[in-house]
């Protein structure tokens, strides 16, 4: 019979052991998500009509970007009886741990493509995953850079965090 390899134990010292990393190490990096739209969290939607059914209803927990919840009668007082909600552009400060890279370190490969990378964002949470990959800006120590290929996923039995490469722009 085979044992395994990885058990429990050691894999929860490992997902600490990166947690730990990335928030003793690891610095501020700001995504700017795109907005859109989204159903209003104050009120009833009615998929029938395609707008607000007038009905106070709040989402809870409530999203902390959209004004309220505020109650009424009537006309949705947020998304004013459409039903949606238009969000501007957001804002998501996430941890990783950027390493400058320099002299050779600078050519990497990506998906068999070699670049000039000028960091190595490492230990980078994989629940952050998708919002990197969203991001129309992003802030490492207030340098303004730029995703090389898509970000490799890493982990040890489970994907808990990524890497990408950047350069400043």
């Amino acid at each position: 019979m085979a044992q395994k390899l990885i058990d429990k134990s050691t894999l929860q010292l490992y997902k600490s052991g990166m947690t730990s990393l990335r928030e003793s190490l690891g610095r501020k990096i700001v995504l700017y998500l795109p907005g859109g739209e989204e159903i209003c969290p104050n009120c009833v939607w009615d998929s029938v009509s395609m707008c607000s059914a007038g009905i106070y209803f709040p989402k809870s927990p409530y999203p902390s970007n959209i004004p309220g919840p505020f109650e009424f009668t009537g006309i949705c007082p947020v998304c004013k009886g459409v039903g949606k909600y238009t969000i501007q552009e957001v804002i998501k400060k996430i941890k990783a741990v950027p390493i400058w890279l320099k002299g050779k370190d600078r050519q990497v490969t990506v998906a068999g493509q070699s670049f000039e990378a000028d960091y190595m964002l490492s230990n980078v949470d994989i629940k952050n995953y998708e919002r990197m990959t969203l991001a129309k800006k992003i802030f490492v120590d207030d340098v303004e850079v730029e995703l090389i290929g898509r970000p490799k996923k890493e982990g040890l039995k489970d994907l808990i965090k990524f890497t990408a490469y950047a350069r400043a722009r």
